[in-house]
């Protein structure tokens, strides 16, 4: 039994593996989240936070009941916990890596069942690794008792070291390479306190540290889920990749394959036009998700006048822009083509900013023009005043979270009061999972023409779209016939369809539409089903511009500064009808069931907990 003297500091060297467990606890955690935020989806690392809490808080509990038996058996506890966690910590890396987790099963209720299993098994998996950890730091601080301060000291250094020095591995290793890597400094941790016998222990001791760290790189098979958007691109003949980038931000891949082509939204009547189609492009992935497409040759933009950004170029011979978002310098080259006399470019994702100055691999920068400034600053500080263009691209709001705010009603009106007096904002918004995201952007344009001080908000808005993807076009100053004509004739020529417009009405019988948008319910899925196209976009932009929005199971609310996120739209009360219909929503509504999951089994834990010394 260890005993200690009253007023007796404690040994740096004896803490060195309480340091070290720490360091190595917090670590793994934080290199757990990097890992779910790769292979799969981050939402689903918030599971890696509960089971480190649920872990310490069950050794928490356990260490007070058997207090005095952990005091007898300190001696050999000391060295043996450091120890034990490394096969543990090992054994867990490899059962997540094996973990046959679907997260897009989980949203199929016929196949859900399963996938819950999988999350146990993440559970089991790492537990045993944190509730260790748990009491080797507890341990410490009841056998080190009167030198608390000191002890308290070394645990939070340890912990704090390892999460900046977690941070800091990012930019050197490839996420799945974290946890081994600081797996190891738990094999440091259990040398430093060897057993009282050393000889054969000491021996066994190395060889379990020796078959730990050996097992995971042989055992363990960390990969991209094949759900992932780079999956795909990786794994067709002659794919490459051309670059790698890590950082705390994200690991960045460049690819080259036959796949990848510039995510612009083109009329189907281009070929009639005369137009080519967008040229090839690299692929710009971030944790597997594809933010950008990146020019493989010279920037071309002969499909410029068929693109369904093109519209406000309709309006105007050579206008002044703000261009928020560059789609890899392609948005750039659109404007340019289109006539844009003067082009103020502001690229919300930084390494994408700075390939434009500087490149990447094969990608050349952006080339030099006297029309086109790149501007370093935020988009509502950006630039100047008196725009005939204010455009944030596609590609804006997926490519960075930075960008999300910009969809606030209060950036909004920001950006609509450093118009020109016909000047006009373009704001684009995917329909091609859920075109509920379009209705609230559309009452957030409302709700920001209001601030800015216009009376009449449904004079100032007109609402286009493909089959895909949507804008909504504010005008600083009412439609008035003229604007409105040319508008229309740009997308009767382009099959574009036209959803609202001052004075038009759009669910007119006989009227056409190009591309058929059912409306979407949780209550009933898809539902409106007909054998002639519909476009549910005309129904709900009426209804929104006359401020009584359509009430049920979505959100269809201005998006506010403070609360500054088009997704998830999905109501809290809806939950019960959000989970009966999971399948029908899309990946970024997931992350609030994932929350509400986490919160919820919060108290059953502490139920757990609380159940265990009975």
């Amino acid at each position: 039994m260890v005993t200690r003297v009253a007023g007796e500091r404690v040994a740096a060297r004896a803490l060195l593996p309480l340091f070290l467990v720490a360091f190595a606890a917090v670590g793994v955690e934080i290199a757990l989240t990097r890992y779910f935020a790769v292979a799969s989806w981050s939402e689903y690392g918030y599971w890696i936070i509960s089971i480190a809490m649920t872990g310490f808080a069950v050794s928490g509990v356990v260490m007070v009941l058997g207090r005095e038996a952990f005091l007898r058996n300190a001696n050999w506890l000391l060295p043996a916990l450091p120890l034990a966690m490394l096969p543990a910590g090992a054994g867990g890396w490899i059962a997540v890596t094996l973990n046959a987790f679907n997260p897009l099963a989980l949203q199929n209720p016929a196949t859900a069942a399963a996938e819950f299993m999988g999350i146990l098994g993440y559970y089991a998996a790492l537990f045993p690794f944190f509730f260790l950890a748990g009491l080797a730091v507890s341990l410490n601080f009841v056998v080190h008792a009167r030198d608390v301060g000191r002890v308290y000291g070394f645990d939070l250094l340890g912990a704090g070291l390892g999460a900046a020095l977690a941070l800091a591995a990012m930019w050197a290793l490839h996420p799945f390479d974290l946890v081994p890597a600081l797996l190891a400094a738990l094999a440091l941790a259990a040398a430093l306190t060897p057993a009282r016998r050393p000889g054969a222990l000491s021996l066994a001791a190395l060889a379990l540290r020796a078959a730990s760290l050996g097992a995971v790189l042989v055992l363990a098979r960390p990969a991209v889920s094949e759900y992932k958007a780079i999956f795909a691109p990786l794994n067709v003949p002659d794919g490459r990749v051309l670059a790698e980038l890590r950082s705390p931000r994200g690991l960045y891949q460049l690819l080259d394959n036959f796949t990848e082509r510039p995510d612009i939204d083109i009329s189907n009547n281009a070929g009639a036009m005369g137009v080519p189609p967008p040229p090839r492009a690299f692929g710009l992935y971030r944790d597997g998700a594809r933010i950008a497409a990146l020019p493989s040759e010279a920037l071309a933009a002969g499909h410029a006048p068929a693109a369904l950004d093109a519209a406000p170029h309709a309006l105007f011979e050579r206008p002044s822009m703000l261009l928020i978002g560059s789609s890899g310098g392609f948005r750039v080259a659109e404007a340019l083509a289109l006539g844009a006399a003067r082009l103020d470019v502001v690229e919300p994702e930084p390494m994408v900013a700075r390939i434009l100055r500087e490149g990447l691999g094969p990608v050349p920068p952006l080339p030099a023009d006297p029309r086109v400034n790149l501007v370093d600053r935020h988009a509502l500080t950006a630039g100047g005043r008196g725009y005939d263009i204010v455009a944030i691209a596609g590609a804006a709001l997926g490519a960075d979270d930075m960008a999300r705010p910009l969809y606030a009603a209060e950036a909004l009106a920001s950006l609509i009061a450093r118009l020109a007096p016909q000047g006009v904002l373009s704001i684009p918004v995917s329909i091609r999972e859920l075109p509920v995201y379009a209705v609230r952007v559309l009452a957030t344009a409302r709700a920001a023409l209001l601030a800015a001080g216009v009376r009449a908000p449904a004079a100032h808005v007109v609402v286009y779209r493909s089959a895909r993807n949507l804008r909504v076009l504010v005008s600083r100053a009412p439609w008035d016939e003229a604007r409105l004509a040319r508008l229309l004739a740009f997308c009767e020529e382009r099959s574009f369809g036209v959803s609202y417009a001052p004075g038009l009405d759009a669910t007119a019988p006989g009227r056409d539409v190009w591309n058929d948008l059912p409306p979407v319910a949780l209550d009933s899925g898809t539902s409106g089903a007909s054998d002639r196209a519909g476009d549910a976009g005309a129904d709900e932009a009426r209804l929104v511009m006359a401020g009584e929005p359509r009430v049920d199971a979505f959100d269809r609310t201005p998006v506010t500064a403070d609360r500054a996120w088009l997704s998830p739209v999905v109501r809290l009360a809806a939950l019960p009808a959000a989970l009966a219909r999971v399948e029908v929503l899309p990946q970024q509504e997931i992350g609030l069931l994932v929350h509400t999951a986490v919160l919820a089994q919060a108290p059953l834990l502490a139920l757990l907990v609380s159940a265990l010394p009975l």
